[in-house]
């Protein structure tokens, strides 16, 4: 009885959302995506934010699109924080699209 309670509030929780971004598009604003910085600074006590944020860093910041990829495949193997990093599921993907077309025209 309290998994359904919990997924009515999940619906309608999920549904006043989308309405809510709904509005904010028609009235032409953008959903701003924050940083793994910024989302530190926010949560200066959240250890798991703050090793992002570190590896955000590392990795050059938002010089390319694929900083998420960059991350996950981290080469660094003496860095401190190599077994905690975010992204650690995308090791060994393929490079997305954007960083191989970014490469290719350097």
């Amino acid at each position: 009885m309290a998994t359904k309670k919990k997924a009515k509030r999940g619906a309608a929780g999920i549904q006043a959302a989308q309405a809510k971004l709904a509005q904010l598009r028609a009235e032409g604003k953008k959903r701003r995506v924050l940083t793994p910085t910024e989302r530190s600074e926010r949560a200066p006590g959240s250890l798991k934010l703050a090793i992002a944020s570190m590896c955000y860093h590392c990795q050059g910041e938002d010089v390319d699109p694929g900083w998420q990829w960059r991350i996950g495949n981290c080469e660094v193997t003496i860095c401190p924080l190599m077994g905690h990093r975010p992204y650690q599921k995308l090791e060994g993907a393929p490079m997305p699209w954007r960083l191989r077309t970014q490469e290719e025209a350097d």
